[in-house]
């Protein structure tokens, strides 16, 4: 058993490594609208993706990927 586990951890090392270097919340809009409160006047603004959340997405889905099997409720 401690060998799969071992073997199964090994294989994460990509997701772990970025989950460690990620320090704040991941959470991010990509645009943002409202009306202002005094004037009515709609307002938008726009934010690409900063790169470590896409870094953290990328390693998310890879990991998921490689482990998609191993999970039995999808």
């Amino acid at each position: 058993m401690a060998v799969v586990h071992v073997h199964r951890k090994a294989h994460r090392k990509r997701l772990f490594s970025t989950l460690r270097k990620f320090d704040r919340q991941a959470l991010h809009a990509t645009m943002l609208r409202l009306y202002h409160p005094v004037s009515g006047i709609e307002m938008e603004w726009h934010a690409p993706i900063p790169q470590d959340m896409v870094d953290l997405i990328d390693a998310m889905r890879a990991d998921f990927e490689e482990h998609k099997d191993d999970v039995d409720w999808l």
